[in-house]
């Protein structure tokens, strides 16, 4: 009957399906690529999947194909079920699959990296603000305020109109460089914050900083990575972006990376430009939206961090690492959420100048 006949074809292209990682490892490969909601490989994230693995280990989930681009399947890149299972057989030559091009996802047609995209974009805002990831400094404070100090020369490369800069100045920390490409948010800032005579705001490529070697104690970069990993050029110019500002970094100064990009290619770059962790990520949750919040960390004198406390690390009901509080303190679990639910996760990467 046609209820037998359809699962006899759903298992017949489960087992035709074939993971394109199996054939061309972490090579960029033109296929037809795609998100997984249910497993949160999602572009926001800098993860998908290929073709195979849609129909075989993410069958019946939520998915939305991004189009034909160059990419790697990070699902096969896992040790997925498929990806073994066509390593054990043949090895098929070519590109990773022959389909015609197709219509592209919105967000991918855009260049991150562009001047032009960011000036248009923050035009068309007018006073509207803008935050690629919503998190707010009281969320990252407990992590990284063992790297700042009130008399830390910061620079923030990439800060758009956040107001994660107004909140490290109101807690003390006053010395603050903000770089951004577009004129157009760098003047927007620089009015509205007048009343902060010691925070700079200065129009300025990321990947060609032109301040001298070791000008700074402290680099937040605040999705700034993500934004070079979705322009034209994006293995170049994030790998461009880290070695610029180990230029600019002191010698024990520390990077501070926010980035919901997978974190093995985030360390893989900076890795790549001489810089090593100097304490255990952090995987946090939020919404892709801003939310305002309050900040009571006191950034006083800095304190060594011994490398030795590693966070504590938990699973959650879905299999996902959920990092502990960085100083160890007790935090209560709350029920998941439906909002909670359709939250994406962040890395907080602390590093520093390989030695």
């Amino acid at each position: 009957n046609a209820e037998y006949m359809g699962g006899v074809h759903s298992r017949i292209s489960r087992m035709s399906a074939r993971c394109t990682y199996a054939d061309h490892g972490q090579t960029l490969t033109p296929q037809r690529f795609y998100e997984c909601y249910t497993c949160n490989f999602t572009l926001e994230r800098g993860v998908g999947i290929c073709r195979g693995c849609v129909k075989s280990c993410h069958a019946n989930h939520r998915t939305h194909a991004l189009g034909r681009i160059n990419a790697y399947c990070d699902c096969g890149a896992g040790g997925c079920n498929l990806v073994r299972q066509c390593l054990a057989g043949p090895a098929r030559q070519g590109g990773a699959d022959s389909d015609e091009d197709e219509e592209l996802d919105e967000r991918l047609k855009n260049d991150y990296g562009d001047r032009r995209y960011w000036d248009q974009r923050y035009t068309e805002m007018g006073d509207e603000q803008f935050d690629w990831l919503g998190v707010s400094l009281a969320e990252v404070a407990p992590i990284i305020g063992a790297h700042l100090s009130a008399s830390s020369r910061v620079l923030m490369v990439g800060c758009g109109d956040s107001v994660f800069s107004e909140h490290l100045y109101s807690q003390g920390v006053r010395h603050i460089v903000n770089i951004d490409i577009s004129q157009v948010v760098i003047e927007k800032m620089r009015a509205k914050y007048q009343h902060c005579p010691e925070m700079q705001w200065i129009t300025m490529d990321a990947t060609q900083l032109i301040f001298p070697d070791h000008t700074f104690d402290v680099i937040i970069d605040k999705t700034m990575l993500d934004c070079m990993y979705c322009s034209k050029n994006p293995d170049s110019s994030a790998l461009s972006l880290v070695q610029n500002c180990r230029r600019v970094l002191a010698p024990n100064g520390s990077y501070v990376c926010i980035a919901f990009s997978n974190p093995e290619r985030v360390l893989g770059t900076f890795a790549s430009a001489g810089f090593a962790l100097r304490q255990p990520v952090a995987t946090l949750w939020t919404s892709s939206h801003n939310h305002p919040s309050t900040c009571e960390h006191e950034f006083d004198e800095p304190h060594a961090h011994d490398g030795e406390d590693d966070d504590e690390m938990d699973e959650d009901e879905d299999g996902e690492q959920v990092s502990q509080d960085a100083n160890d303190a007790d935090v209560e679990e709350s029920e998941e959420s439906e909002e909670q639910k359709e939250q994406i996760s962040f890395g907080v990467f602390v590093l520093g100048v390989r030695v």
